[in-house]
């Protein structure tokens, strides 16, 4: 597949998924295979801008000053398949990017 598809693909489900993160109240912190790149923020744009930056990242979900999980992603793949680990913790707050993570996995194997 085009990388220029992949990044589109990956950027609408990372989109969806900061935005379901942060209209449940989390406050996310966005750490790259070094260090931490945006420190407990509810800015959207910051960590929409932070992501992507690296060949992988990690969003670390606080509540009320709490480390409550984190969702870890991969670049570079099939696009769809951006969102490689997430704590059990946050699972209830991922399943808009879930669902639309297997849609497009679904998509693509019918157009293929």
């Amino acid at each position: 597949m085009d990388i220029e598809i992949v990044r589109k693909i990956e950027h609408q489900i990372l989109k969806v998924t900061v935005n379901a993160l942060l209209e449940s109240g989390l406050i996310l912190s966005v750490i790259d295979s070094e260090s931490v790149i945006v420190y407990r923020t509810k800015n959207k744009e910051k960590v929409l801008c932070a992501l992507q930056l690296d060949c992988e990242n990690t969003i670390h979900c606080y509540k009320d000053e709490q480390l409550v999980g984190d969702i870890s992603f991969v670049y570079g793949n099939q696009g769809f398949d951006v969102i490689q680990h997430y704590s059990d913790s946050i699972k209830s707050y991922l399943s808009l990017p879930l669902e639309l993570s297997e849609y497009l996995k679904e998509r693509k194997q019918v157009t293929h």
